[in-house]
């Protein structure tokens, strides 16, 4: 069975520092300019254009790298590779969808070049790993079933290295491996055409002659590494916290401090997700090495003691989370081609005509990091190159709490100053909207409404007295899925706890939730019953908060009192990742994914639809041997037909650029953007589509578009298909966005209370009359101000 993509999913707890420090010698700095930084082109010399116009640069804020798309293709569904063939042509190859893109022209133009023998080839030998010399010569390692597996999911593989020849022939050459557990992984070729692979099960990196077809082990890595490039006898490999670099004629490693620092300081996991890298580096001229991430493009000479910014990541793609970066390279031109998952070649070239930095501005603010925000700064500063977007975030790496920054905010926005855009996400926007703070966005909800479409409905619930305040660019579904005997049943908070009482009398001794702590399954259950927690006036309604913690304590004890004992203490032990935030707290925690569920441990699971993906695999569940009978319903609780809005954008009163502003959250809201948003559900219909929009001829033999699997840390696991969504799909969840009436709006001032105080009677601490009584003295003044 031909595969897109093969990933797997663990069933277990999922769980920057600023650049311009300078410390023990090692340095990083922004390229000269004013202090908001300036991009400089880089020559051949390892001089910069900068440095030879300094002077100019200085005086007049001139010169910055500006952006291109080039290429705009099917997107690229795996690794992929690129290589200036010894002719000068540029060319990206991804294996996996057999697409070879063409330059011969540096970059400005491309071509697919098509290769029915390559495809046939790729066909017969699953291509997990590629690399191509400069004479066009590529090696793939082959995923080969062996001849006596089994079909299916329980298939064994041998992984077989190939030479595939510019004439269309091909050969494979055998490493000798130290032990069975040992397989081939990674590849690089040199400038001489020398290959390189890394070995995992023992990190051993050999040294191959493609000629005479023989290899000799160079070293021994001791991390995984899923990127390696080799220019001018410096062989690099990017593993997930450094970047090791290996001098190939003293045959020993090169010690880099200020590197290592850089990289620790600001990109402390690279890797490779499945889909793209979180960052990716490469090797130049002159003994140089370049690092792109979500920050910008770095370069830096190895050895020395500078590490410079070559391009602002808040200037251009690489700063858009929609862009996932799969390989990038400098032409003979100085100007640098970044090749993203989404199918963008994407050209960056010197334009000492532009300003530094955009002499006009505007400012974003959230209390959180937004990827929407940072998608939509990327898309609008592409449009209008001349204005600068300013990003802050309240609750930034400094610390600083919720209630520190909504305290600094509201003292800018009460005194006729503060951002242009405010992010109103975990605000109250009734306060504002009273203060008088917010622009009516009515013209900008009407004219998007009218190019594109939106889903009214949900704008239409955070209005207040008919004004719309703040529009949501996304939001999320709150769902229950499972086994229709059992899902059928629950229409609101008690028949909820009925469904999980009645599976723990027929599933004992499972993990039926998946959660395992008072506070997680509270959190949970927020989004269908909080909204009924305050009055019409805005106060706590204390008989709504005593159904709820009695409701919910009935959950609790249903599902501590049959998980085993081992699953508890795992769980809890795990719940603190080594970045010190709690699972609980994560962007995952409240996902509509459930191991249980999918291993037949639960006869239900629950949680928020985020994305397409999500809703994709959903409606893959019934699709599964034994699942047939999952049906997915809206999640009834002490509301009905709940939504969960998210990137609330408002616009400041006080706005000095009130144009611009509109012109923002207007790209914020339209397809351009919407189509390629990667967390949330679009609220333009015209996106809503295009989210799950596939190529046929990229599915699998059965129709699957993904193929996914969860193992759990006891052993278990279970490999499974996941379907496109077809027309049928659309409408239904079309049909529910027509359903949803009340907005999730979270107020973290009373949930917390609710989670400190509710835990207590969960746990058996107090009683219920002890923790309604806490819960409303906790939140009595902060309700009225």
């Amino acid at each position: 069975m031909r595969k897109k993509s093969i990933f797997t999913r663990v069933a277990a707890l999922v769980m920057a520092a600023a650049v311009g420090i300078t410390a023990a010698g090692c340095g990083v700095k922004k390229k000269p300019g004013n202090a908001a930084g300036t991009q400089a082109s880089i020559t051949e010399e390892g001089q910069t254009d900068a440095d030879q116009q300094k002077d100019t640069v200085n005086d007049n804020g001139m010169g910055r790298y500006v952006e291109t798309t080039v290429y705009e293709g099917n997107g690229f569904s795996d690794m992929t590779q690129t290589q200036t063939l010894s002719d000068g042509q540029i060319l990206f190859l991804n294996c996996l969808t057999r697409q070879k893109v063409v330059s011969k022209d540096s970059g400005s133009t491309w071509d697919i070049e098509e290769n029915d023998a390559f495809s046939d080839f790729i066909d017969e030998h699953y291509s997990i790993a590629s690399a191509i010399a400069k004479d066009g010569t590529i090696a793939v390692i082959g995923m080969d079933k062996r001849a006596d597996s089994v079909d299916g999911y329980d298939a064994e593989y041998d992984y077989n290295l190939y030479i595939y020849n510019t004439d269309n022939t091909f050969k494979q050459i055998t490493i000798e491996l130290p032990d069975a557990s040992s397989r081939l992984s990674t590849l690089t070729f040199d400038e001489q055409g020398v290959l390189y692979v890394y070995v995992t099960g023992g990190g051993n990196i050999y040294k191959v002659d493609i000629d005479t077809e023989t290899s000799e082990k160079l070293m021994i890595l001791n991390e995984n590494t899923d990127l390696m490039q080799c220019r001018d006898n410096i062989l690099m490999c990017m593993t997930g916290e450094k970047i090791f670099l290996y001098d190939l004629e003293k045959k020993t490693f090169i010690e880099d401090e200020t590197l290592d620092y850089f990289i620790k300081e600001n990109y402390k996991e690279m890797e490779w997700t499945g889909g793209g890298y979180t960052a990716y580096a490469f090797l130049g001229v002159d003994n140089t090495i370049y690092v792109a991430g979500d920050k910008g493009l770095y370069r830096h000479v190895i050895g020395g003691g500078v590490v410079e910014q070559v391009i602002d990541g808040g200037l251009s793609s690489l700063g858009d989370p929609s862009n996932s970066i799969l390989s990038m390279t400098m032409n003979d031109k100085n100007e640098f081609l970044a090749a993203y998952s989404n199918g963008k070649i994407v050209k960056s070239a010197y334009d000492a005509t532009v300003s530094t930095v955009p002499s006009d501005k505007i400012t974003v603010y959230s209390l959180s990091e937004d990827d929407l925000v940072r998608q939509t700064i990327a898309a609008y500063q592409t449009q209008y190159s001349d204005m600068y977007v300013e990003y802050q975030v309240g609750m930034d790496e400094s610390g600083v709490t919720r209630e520190d920054a909504l305290k600094k905010l509201n003292t800018q926005l009460l005194g006729g100053s503060g951002p242009d855009i405010i992010m109103l996400d975990g605000m109250n926007i009734d306060t504002y909207a009273e203060k008088g703070v917010l622009m009516d966005l009515s013209d900008i909800v009407n004219e998007v409404d009218g190019q594109d479409g939106l889903y009214r409905n949900l704008i239409e619930g955070l209005e207040i007295n008919n004004i719309i305040y703040g529009v949501p660019a996304k939001f999320y579904i709150p769902v229950l899925y499972g086994n229709e005997e059992f899902v059928n049943d629950v229409r609101d908070y008690p028949s909820m706890a009925d469904m999980v009482e009645r599976a723990r009398n027929e599933y004992l001794d499972t993990n039926l939730l998946q959660v395992c702590s008072a506070k997680g399954i509270i959190k949970r259950s927020i989004p269908v019953c909080a909204p009924s927690w305050k009055d019409d006036k805005g106060q706590l309604d204390q008989a709504k908060i005593r159904e709820f913690l009695e409701q919910t304590k009935r959950i609790y004890d249903a599902q501590m009192k049959g998980t085993p004992q081992e699953e508890i203490l795992s769980y809890q032990q795990h719940l603190i990742g080594e970045d010190g935030i709690s699972y609980e707290d994560s962007d995952y925690f409240m996902i509509a994914r459930d191991a249980s569920y999918m291993m037949q441990m639960s006869p239900f699971a629950y949680g928020e639809i985020v994305d397409a993906y999500i809703y994709r695999d959903l409606l893959s569940l019934p699709r599964i041997q034994g699942l047939e009978n999952t049906v997915i319903e809206l999640m009834s609780g002490q509301n009905n037909n709940v939504y969960h809005p998210a990137s609330i954008a408002g616009i400041n009163t006080a706005s000095k650029n009130t144009d611009a502003a509109k012109q923002f959250v207007s790209m914020m809201l339209g397809a351009t953007v919407q189509e390629s948003m990667q967390l949330g559900i679009p609220v333009n219909k015209k996106a809503l589509p295009a989210q799950f929009a596939y190529d046929e001829s990229s599915l699998g033999e059965d129709g699957g578009q993904y193929y996914a699997g969860f193992s759990t840390k006891d052993g278990k696991s279970i490999n499974y298909t996941i379907y496109p969504v077809n027309q049928d799909g659309i409408d239904k969840l079309e049909q529910w966005i027509a359903e949803l009436e009340t907005p999730y709006l979270s107020d973290s001032v009373l949930e917390d209370v609710v989670y400190a105080e509710g835990a207590k009677y969960l746990e058996g601490m107090q009683d219920i009359d002890a923790s309604v009584r806490a819960i409303a003295d906790s939140v009595e003044i902060y309700l009225y101000e």
